[in-house]
């Protein structure tokens, strides 16, 4: 009686021992297994299902590649470029995948990989969120984005945190205002050379300043304009804390001379115009500081050449300064840039020449220095 032989699903009844016409069940059998193993020349071997090679083996081989259309052609795992390699996730509700996009760029679950990108990648993976020139690239409460070109001149600012960064309008010379802006006992402090402009330009009420303290401002006063219909600007007990220079300067018709010992002093009021000769050091020629000041570049002219010289200097408290220039025999000026000293609130200061002879008779001369407040 012949057994029952099944090879891929399909049943042979196999003969036994003498038995008879078992020649084309045989046959059949033969075929059969022929046409549907594994040989070693290689070839098609369709599956009908999956194969379980069981716990403790498993396949060794050079390399495995995938069924899809142009799989890669080196490699141990040669796959095309639409296949992916997966992962069951965590919560064994979906798969985590792995694989490439049109520009060759590693994916995760479909999103770019940037720490696999070379520099070129990088910039293609940046493109897909902003690709304008001035774009900047930030990270939203959303994800990451980009903040489009602003107005030429404007600045990134940023708003604290969990905010959005803005462009804004940019400092420096001046505090530009949008719309109504009320500023109440704010210090504003800038180091250019232009004291903050207050501007209204368009239809309504103008920028407020209340109680507002100027700080190391340099320049004009404030400025505050109205340009279009509206109510002017206002300024509420400002202060300008001035860090600015001033000229001051004096003239005489004639140096003239007031002997003292061995040397002819001569003393003048700091600034202003002195009509006739020289004074005394008296109260009529003293300077009394109101702040501090810094004096510096003090000049003198003449207004004919004298055949002998004269020193001049400014005095402090009576005393030298340091700061002292000659005019010879020859000359017609002189200056001191080299020297400065500082002043406070109650100094005082008088203009000084000395070693005048009375060739200077008659002679007219004038003098300037700054202070730096």
């Amino acid at each position: 009686m012949p057994i029952t032989l099944t090879i891929n699903g399909q049943a042979f009844e196999y003969p036994l021992t003498n038995e008879l016409a078992w020649g084309p069940s045989a046959t059949n059998w033969a075929v059969a297994v022929t046409e549907g193993m594994l040989q070693k020349e290689g070839g098609a071997f369709t599956l009908l299902n999956d194969v379980n090679f069981g716990p403790s083996f498993g396949l060794v081989a050079l390399d495995f590649t995938s069924i899809s259309a142009n799989p890669a052609v080196t490699g141990v795992l040669q796959l095309s470029n639409t296949d992916k390699i997966a992962w069951r996730n965590g919560a064994n509700n979906g798969d985590i995948l792995i694989g490439i996009d049109s520009s060759n760029n590693l994916t995760f679950n479909g999103q770019l990989n940037l720490s696999s990108l070379n520099v070129t990648g990088v910039s293609s993976a940046l493109d897909t969120i902003g690709s304008t020139q001035g774009d900047i690239l930030y990270r939203s409460g959303a994800g990451w984005t980009v903040l489009a070109p602003g107005t030429a001149g404007y600045v990134l600012q940023t708003n604290g945190a969990a905010t959005n960064p803005t462009w804004s309008a940019a400092g420096g010379n001046g505090v530009t205002l949008a719309g109504v802006q009320t500023l109440t006992n704010k210090t504003l402090t800038d180091p250019s050379n232009v004291f903050p402009i207050f501007n209204q330009n368009t239809t309504g009420n103008a920028a407020t300043a209340t109680n507002v303290a100027y700080s190391g401002l340099t320049g004009t006063v404030p400025t505050w304009n109205q340009n279009t219909t509206g109510n002017a600007a206002t300024a509420t007990t400002a202060t300008a804390a001035l860090n600015a220079a001033q000229i001051i300067s004096g003239s005489s018709l004639s140096l003239g001379s007031i002997p003292s010992g061995s040397f002819t002093y001569n003393w003048f009021p700091i600034g202003g115009f002195t009509p006739g000769n020289a004074m005394p050091a008296t109260e009529a020629t003293k300077m009394i500081m109101t702040r501090n000041a810094t004096v510096k570049n003090l000049y003198v002219n003449q207004n004919t050449v004298s055949s002998s010289s004269a020193t001049f200097q400014i005095l402090k408290n009576g005393l030298s300064s340091g700061i002292t220039c000659t005019i010879g025999s020859s000359a017609t000026s002189a200056s001191d840039l080299t020297h400065s000293f500082t002043v406070v609130a109650g100094d005082v200061l008088i203009f000084q020449s000395y070693n005048v002879l009375s060739s200077w008779n008659g002679i007219g001369f004038s003098w300037s220095f700054e202070m730096d407040f």
